[in-house]
């Protein structure tokens, strides 16, 4: 498998802290713009980390592929047949 994209170090170390036997980073994304926490994607699940709470306290969601029913986005610009440019 090929190195772990990320876009802080400290997010991926975070990740890596808690990872499964045999599980394995594919990405770690900062939630730009609304710098609330990140959401990282492993070879068996999606990792959300929530900062948004009052006072110092954070959520961590661990999500398993199978249990995925739907993503969404918000974006400047359409879906249909454009990439993003920014988006949350």
């Amino acid at each position: 498998m090929t190195a772990p994209i990320y876009d802080s170090k400290g997010q991926l170390q975070q990740i890596e802290s808690g990872l499964l036997e045999g599980e394995q980073i594919i990405a770690v994304y900062d939630a730009v713009g609304a710098g609330t926490g990140f959401i990282g994607l492993t070879t068996r699940r999606v990792i959300i980390q929530d900062k948004s709470f009052v006072g110092k306290r954070f959520a961590i969601t661990s999500i398993p592929y199978s249990k995925v029913s739907s993503v969404s986005v918000v974006s400047n610009k359409s879906w249909a047949g454009q990439f993003f440019s920014t988006g949350t």
